[in-house]
């Protein structure tokens, strides 16, 4: 997942770059996808995304750790995946 204060703008240039398609989309995400990965970009909320101002030329944010906040990597496991591994036991 990736949040956006422009999504379509972003997800145009993540389709273009990385040769993804769009699978789909609404007013708050779009799903861009390949056969090996996904990739959900969501609209920043506005309250969030009217806080940031975005330079031309780019600017670093302050720190590694406000950079990191924008970005959740998720890995999609199936549920039998989970109970064979002995997951399960360790999560009760």
């Amino acid at each position: 997942m990736l949040y956006a204060k422009d999504m379509d703008r972003v997800a145009g240039f993540y389709a273009a770059v990385l040769g993804l398609e769009t699978a789909g989309s609404d007013e708050e995400h779009v799903l861009l996808e390949s056969r090996a990965f996904q990739l959900v970009v969501l609209r920043m909320p506005s309250h969030i995304a009217s806080t940031i101002q975005i330079a031309v030329p780019p600017v670093p944010r302050a720190s590694w750790l406000t950079r990191c906040w924008s970005v959740k990597l998720t890995k999609p496991v199936s549920q039998n995946s989970l109970t064979g591994s002995g997951y399960a036991a360790r999560v009760h």
